[in-house]
């Protein structure tokens, strides 16, 4: 049996999550001013993992440090997500978007090479219809 337990600080926001049973874990959660999750903390089985986070003056969050690999993230100037660098990976994924911010497409690079490109169709309400992969053969998926 599992059992698990929340604590919030005053704004109701999570501070602490322990789980107890098979596996034991306990995260801890730590907020800037505006409510950005700015640092946690997770204990599994008795490793302890510390996560940094920053964020810019929109509160979109720009850079994670798990003390072994830092992601940066970029955006264009409809806040939109553009990249997202993984450097101990060496892999960047890029996301593109029409005038209307609809993602168009994504793409995967793995040192310099894609290594996963998809591209995203709408419709004139902006539903999401159709999916292209072209990693490897073509293939469409229409919704």
């Amino acid at each position: 049996t599992t059992r698990i337990s929340y604590s919030y600080d005053p704004l109701y926001r999570l501070r602490t999550a322990i789980y107890t049973g098979a596996i034991t874990a306990t995260y801890h959660y730590v907020y800037d001013g505006v409510g950005n999750m700015t640092a946690y903390t997770e204990q599994v089985n008795g490793q302890t993992t510390a996560v940094s986070r920053s964020f810019n003056a929109a509160n979109q969050l720009v850079s994670s440090n798990d003390g072994s690999e830092t992601v940066d993230y970029a955006y264009d100037a409809n806040g939109n997500l553009v990249t997202i660098d993984h450097w101990l990976m060496s892999v960047q994924t890029t996301y593109a978007y029409d005038q209307r911010n609809l993602l168009t497409s994504q793409t995967n690079w793995r040192i310099g090479e894609p290594d996963l490109q998809a591209a995203f169709v709408y419709d004139g309400d902006g539903y999401r219809v159709q999916m292209i992969d072209y990693t490897g053969l073509p293939l469409a998926t229409t919704y």
